[in-house]
């Protein structure tokens, strides 16, 4: 599929899902209901950036994906905390521990994984730059250790097994500061 049908399908899909929030009003009434058409959206945006990764040649503009996701996380997180806002069920405690049990099972995983694929495959001294990003991935700041470390002689993007977890950080920083301007 070329790649301009790919991005009229993604916005046929934000044009349907806006006249669906339109057709709701901005009352959610306590209950943030299912919506089959904003997970197509997240499927299209996951795909395009597996394409991306799997493909670069054909998918060029595959990591335009990122930001379609991040925009649905943003918009599904928004509507989950007004309806539990508006029905007086929102505490950042709650909220926080529903984001540690959704993410780090997979995340605990993953850094695990690594660890071992790396106390087998990496020297000594490649060693101590794959513990940072461990701790920078499980503490969600993985963007601002890649950013600190950004310079002439760094590692090469794809010598560092963990750089996919920045949009990870960034998207929890995010919530933390979102989250608590609903908070007085």
């Amino acid at each position: 599929m070329p790649f301009g049908a790919i991005l009229h399908r993604i916005r046929s899909a934000i044009a349907d899902g806006a006249k669906a929030v339109t057709a709701q009003g901005a009352d959610f009434r306590g209950q943030a209901e299912y919506r089959p058409d904003v997970d197509g959206l997240r499927a299209v945006a996951v795909l395009l950036v597996v394409g991306y990764h799997a493909f670069p040649a054909w998918i060029q503009g595959g990591y335009i994906g990122v930001d379609v996701f991040f925009v649905i996380s943003g918009y599904l997180i928004t509507r989950l905390i007004q309806a539990r806002l508006e029905t007086g069920r929102f505490t950042l405690r709650d909220f926080y521990a529903r984001r540690v049990r959704r993410i780090f099972p997979a995340l605990l995983l993953v850094l695990a994984a690594v660890a071992i694929t790396g106390l087998l495959l990496f020297q000594a001294d490649e060693l101590s730059g794959l513990r940072n990003a461990l701790v920078a991935g499980g503490l969600f700041v993985p963007n601002i250790q890649i950013w600190r470390e950004t310079g002439y002689f760094d590692t090469a993007a794809n010598l560092k097994p963990l750089l996919h977890l920045w949009s990870l950080g960034v998207e929890e920083q995010f919530y933390l500061l979102w989250s608590r301007a609903f908070v007085s």
